[in-house]
């Protein structure tokens, strides 16, 4: 070990040439007998009480939330689970097999393609009548807007 002034020779270099002889360790310290003068005060019962039921209060809301953490992944879990579930009884369900009949089946009274084909319709009608509005309104004629400028 160095000297404390950091240029002294390393322990055990077999030195003659250090003329201070190595130091007698420190003695043990002791324990000091208590001083005479006053003890500490011992812990207020408020801070005591608040160690005694702070403490579960932090580790009952810790597993709260561990708990609802938990409940939270199961709750996707399932959620995923049975969409999937739903997916795939919608896909086989769909999936089945058509009829031997090389002809396209007969639209069903209420079906899917009699809804689409009343929806084509009505859109038809919309359209013919914007259509017929618009020619009215070339020739000069407007049904739908009074004219304004004779009435002033």
């Amino acid at each position: 070990m160095n000297s404390p002034g950091g240029r002294g020779k390393k322990k055990g270099s077999g030195g003659a040439s250090n003329p201070v002889p190595p130091r007698p360790p420190p003695p043990c310290l002791a324990p000091a007998p208590p001083a005479a003068g006053p003890a500490p005060p011992p812990e207020s019962p408020h801070k005591r009480n608040l160690y005694y039921f702070s403490y579960p209060l932090f580790v009952g809301f810790a597993l709260l939330r561990l708990v609802a953490f938990h409940l939270g992944l199961l709750f996707v879990w399932l959620c995923q689970r049975f969409s999937r579930a739903l997916m795939a009884a919608k896909r086989s369900s769909g999936a089945a097999p058509a009829p031997a009949s090389a002809s396209a089946p007969a639209p069903v009274p209420g079906g899917e393609a009699e809804r689409v084909r009343v929806f084509h319709k009505q859109a038809f009608e919309y359209i013919s009548i914007a259509l017929r509005i618009d020619e009215d309104e070339k020739d000069g004629v407007s049904l739908c807007h009074p004219d304004w400028s004779a009435v002033a």
